[in-house]
């Protein structure tokens, strides 16, 4: 544990503190891991946006040879349909991950 300088009020204050004592402003050390974690979010949620694209776009790529019979070609298009409802699923998951982070104040 270090003494850093409030950067308001010029008061030593400890690296865990969130916010300065005497002033009550937001320590550097805060300003920064919340920053962090703010990126660490935007990544999930572009990275399941890109994991929902990829999932639909290889699942629309597949083609099923014409001699399938009936009961196995409603077997693969419900697996198909599954698919699309993950890959959905994904994409909802990152846009209101990334909303939340837009939406987020920065301590």
């Amino acid at each position: 544990m270090s003494l850093l300088n409030c950067k308001e009020c010029g008061s030593q204050i400890s690296d865990t503190s969130k916010t300065c004592p005497h002033c009550g402003a937001p320590s550097t050390m805060a300003v920064g891991l919340s920053n962090q974690n703010k990126a660490g979010k935007i990544l999930v949620g572009v990275f399941s946006i890109f994991a929902g694209l990829v999932l639909i776009i290889w699942n629309l790529s597949k083609e099923y040879p014409s001699y399938m019979d009936r009961e196995l070609a409603d077997k693969y298009f419900e697996i198909s349909s599954q698919l699309h409802i993950a890959g959905l699923f994904l994409i909802l998951i990152g846009i209101i991950i990334l909303w939340y982070v837009s939406r987020a104040k920065t301590k």
